[in-house]
């Protein structure tokens, strides 16, 4: 295991913001070229490797010094045994970025509750508005990036297909001329909420509130404030919304039977004696 630290450590990604700035599609693909590279790590640790020990140690050559210039070494061991921090993790309920979480909880209680639809819609605002979060293309959206990261796209396509999924990101909706029309009219409106300061709530267990304001053609008027969204740890999900958001998500992979076989995996895990039995059931 100290081995495989190592090798992970040795095949960390340099540090930079460019794929993050530009919104790039290779934002989704680095989350996979790096589980390949620990995955690789692995296999090479097991057939041996030598001397790559200690890679979290050192003052003049840990990992840490790649990627910062100090460290808190006390943190390695804080309330080690009885604070797992994975207790503390956000999991995302909605197929776009984190801070878009909370609309997507406010609009689609507000859809159910009032059963409006897309094309009744004269405004929607949003409160506060999240910083570099709403973001509109009048032409379309470049990459499918682009298009998750930003508030008045993903509600405008959430109202003409409430089924989450990869469905909302095709080339096609990203220049679609009704979800773009709509999502125009989709805007923020009073504070703004910057990003390092919602992380800081997030870390603290809390989470910045939003106000959804619906305006519809006809004049009737819909508000719904909302603090936790569904998969936060304040708001977690249950074990049935996890398994029906593994369905849906996995449907455009996986036949029926293949993705029940998942499930039943996955709810066993501690039962698993080679994990290689992952690989196949989800191999498509």
């Amino acid at each position: 295991m100290n081995q495989v630290v190592g090798i992970a450590g040795a095949l960390t990604p340099i540090v930079n913001a460019k794929v993050h700035k530009t919104l790039t599609d290779f934002y989704h693909y680095q989350h996979g070229f790096t589980c390949r590279d620990g995955l690789a790590a692995a296999l090479v640790a097991h057939r041996g490797i030598d001397t790559l020990y200690d890679m979290l140690d050192g003052e003049e050559d840990g990992y840490w010094c790649t990627i910062s210039d100090q460290c808190d070494w006390e943190a390695y061991t804080r309330n080690l045994g009885t604070d797992f921090t994975i207790m503390r993790t956000l999991v995302k309920h909605w197929p776009v970025n984190l801070w878009i979480q909370t609309p997507m909880d406010n609009l689609d209680a507000m859809v159910k509750a009032h059963g409006f639809k897309a094309g009744q819609i004269a405004e929607i605002l949003v409160s506060p508005q999240f910083e570099h979060r709403m973001g509109y293309r009048p032409g379309g959206f470049e990459s499918i990036a682009e298009a998750e990261f930003s508030i008045p796209y993903c509600l405008a396509a959430y109202l003409y297909d409430p089924r989450p999924g990869p469905n909302w990101y095709t080339k096609k909706n990203l220049r679609d001329r009704k979800i773009l029309d709509l999502a125009a009219r989709i805007k923020g409106t009073g504070p703004s909420q910057g990003l390092q300061a919602s992380v800081s709530m997030l870390k603290q267990g809390s989470f910045p509130e939003v106000t959804l304001k619906v305006t519809l053609k006809d004049g009737r008027e819909f508000t719904n404030a909302l603090r936790f969204p569904k998969g936060h740890p304040k708001n977690r999900m249950t074990e049935e919304e996890y398994t029906d958001r593994f369905r849906r998500a996995a449907s455009f992979a996986l036949k029926p039977k293949k993705i029940e076989q998942a499930i039943t995996l996955f709810l066993n895990l501690e039962n698993v004696k080679d994990m290689s039995a992952v690989g196949r059931v989800l191999h498509g």
